[in-house]
Order: C-alpha cells, then structure tokens, then sequence
C-alpha cells in the first residue's frame, strides 16, 4: 500500500484522495473489498464507475450472466474495492461528521462561490450556502 497512514502529505496525494475527498457520499457508498458488487447494485452511475476505476478505487472482476425481469440475458461486470483505497476511506471520512446543511441533503463535496466566505454542497439540487468552518467539516478537514 502507497502512502502513510497518518495523515501525511504523501498519503494525501494518494492518486484517488482529491477524488473521494470532493465526493464522499459516494466514496462511503463503497462496499468492503470482500464484498464484490454489480453496478445496478450500487447507487453508483457508469461515468462514476469509470472516474473510480480510473482513479484506482475499483476495479472489474470478472462478467457474470444474468437474466432481466424480461427474460433477456445479458453480461455485466463484477467490481470490488480496492484495499488501499478502502482503507484510505476509513481513515479520512467520520461517518458520523456533518452533512450538507440543506434540508435532508447529503453533501457529495463542496464546491467555493467566494473564496474564505461563502461555499456550497456541490450537489446540483442543493441551494444551502455556508461558511469556511461548515465547509471544513464536510470535507474532514
């Protein structure tokens, strides 16, 4: 495994950290590495997959066959996480840190409207501004 595992600038500039850093919703929807997984299992979309696969977070199994509510058989893929990655998650994200502080919204990351004043849950739906302190604790910082 690459990285420290105490918090140190090389552990920070692990391939995927700025990826699961910016979207923890989706970095905590991750099964453990034994727990392999179909994409229609996930709450995952395909261009999120590949972003992940690419990022080093996932990685394909092998196709299994499956048959549809219609009949049809088709291929899909199998995926797990990747150990470091996984472990990398543990460490960074508080299960229990604050959400977005919009109504009933999750935060997946945060995005700057004005630097060191005002910030935004990088959710599309989500209208909810906050300050620096707010933004910090979404990101675990």
């Amino acid at each position: 495994m690459s990285g420290a595992l105490d918090g140190s600038r090389s552990e920070q500039s692990a391939p995927y950290a700025s990826l699961l850093t910016y979207n923890r919703e989706m970095a905590l929807s991750l099964p453990a590495p034994e727990e392999d997984f179909a994409l229609a299992e996930s709450s995952l979309s395909l261009s999120s997959i590949k972003r992940l696969e690419k990022a080093g977070v996932v990685r394909r199994l092998e196709r299994e066959r499956v048959t549809d509510n219609g009949g049809q058989d088709y291929l899909r893929w199998r995926w797990e996480t990747t150990e470091p990655a996984y472990e990398w998650i543990q460490r960074h994200f508080d299960t229990d840190a604050p959400e977005c502080p919009g109504e009933e919204r999750h935060s997946t990351g945060v995005r700057c409207l004005e630097p060191q004043e005002r910030y935004a849950c990088s959710n599309e739906d989500c209208t909810e501004t906050f300050g620096p302190e707010t933004a910090r604790e979404l990101i675990g910082r």
